[in-house]
């Protein structure tokens, strides 16, 4: 049967999620501030360079000298403004949809997911191969084996695609040990609705009843 983690009860079930959502929140802000900087800064120094071109054609020494703050200032502060929110509202929605998935017990937030399953050997890289199909992803054959199914889920609104990875060890006494993963196509996704974790429960729960 699947091997999941155990998870706390009460309130220190809280703890975990909070370390995780902290950060996530911190990636989201810091990825949402450099781009949106970068994407704003043309515009910034248009708008700024038309600020200071009236000074300058006005004199004003103040902003002669200190007028190259406003090139650093602007782009600094939409950053912000933009990163903000976005990091509040991504990272809550990834918790929403997540909770609402788990219903119970520990939550994962990562984009990264895995499980490990002890299934009989019996016929098993068939049975993984059809459990990839009928969870909708499409099998990468050049980038699998009889040890490992690669296999590509289709884009939706929650995500780009999806990596998916099923490992096959044998352990002997006619069992083998089966791990699967799911993590984004796009390597820079910081936020999936809960998307990978579906993708490895739904697996999972093929394998287990075929």
């Amino acid at each position: 049967m699947a091997e999941f983690p155990a998870g706390r009860i009460g309130k220190r079930r809280r703890r975990p999620v909070m370390k995780q959502l902290f950060p996530l929140m911190g990636k989201i802000f810091l990825f949402c501030f450099i781009a949106f900087g970068i994407v704003t800064l043309p515009v910034t120094l248009i708008v700024s360079g038309i600020v200071l071109g009236e000074f300058i054609r006005r004199e004003n020494v103040f902003i002669l000298q200190y007028g190259w703050v406003v090139f650093v200032v602007l782009p600094v502060v939409a950053g912000i403004l933009f990163g903000l929110p976005m990091a509040l509202v991504l990272g809550i929605l990834q918790y929403h949809h997540v909770r609402k998935i788990i219903k119970s017990g520990p939550i994962n937030l990562s984009v990264k997911q895995s499980r490990e399953m002890i299934l009989p050997s019996d016929r098993i890289v068939e049975k993984c191969r059809a459990a990839i199909v009928e969870s909708g992803a499409g099998i990468l054959e050049k980038n699998s084996n009889r040890d490992a199914i690669a296999a590509r889920s289709p884009s939706s609104w929650k995500s780009w695609s999806e990596d998916i990875r099923v490992e096959i060890a044998d352990i002997g006494a006619g069992r083998s040990k089966i791990i699967v993963s799911s993590r984004p196509s796009v390597k820079t996704t910081l936020v999936d609705y809960g998307k990978n974790y579906e993708n490895v429960e739904r697996l999972c729960n093929l394998l287990k009843n075929p």
